[in-house]
């Protein structure tokens, strides 16, 4: 089992999403699971509207690039409305002396 130990030294079990040997078993099951909708896909009478969405595994690859595109626009729209890291803790070299004749000043003096 996998364990961390806190700053006192005792040790303490990961929580099991955080253990290395769980990511295969994780991945083996979306895997398992993404064949098991597939073949799903077969028996059932999704009624499609268009007939391209009669297409096999249409709605599989239709969600999986809808979300690569999101995340794209995301990435891409960050460089527009991002912000500089200090933008709401300005750099304290700005505030290190005390305006003139504000309280603190006088106290000081």
């Amino acid at each position: 089992m996998s364990q961390q130990h806190d700053d006192n030294g005792a040790s303490r079990q990961l929580h099991w999403l955080y253990r290395r040997e769980t990511l295969p078993k994780l991945w083996l099951g979306g895997c398992a699971l993404l064949a098991f909708t597939l073949a799903l896909e077969v028996f059932v009478n999704l009624h499609p509207h268009f007939g391209f969405a009669d297409w096999f595994s249409f709605t599989a690859l239709y969600g999986f690039f809808t979300c690569l595109l999101m995340v794209l626009f995301a990435k891409g729209l960050a460089h527009f409305v991002k912000r500089p890291d200090d933008y709401y803790e300005p750099d304290e070299s700005a505030h290190a002396q005390p305006a003139p004749g504000s309280p603190i000043d006088e106290e000081l003096q």
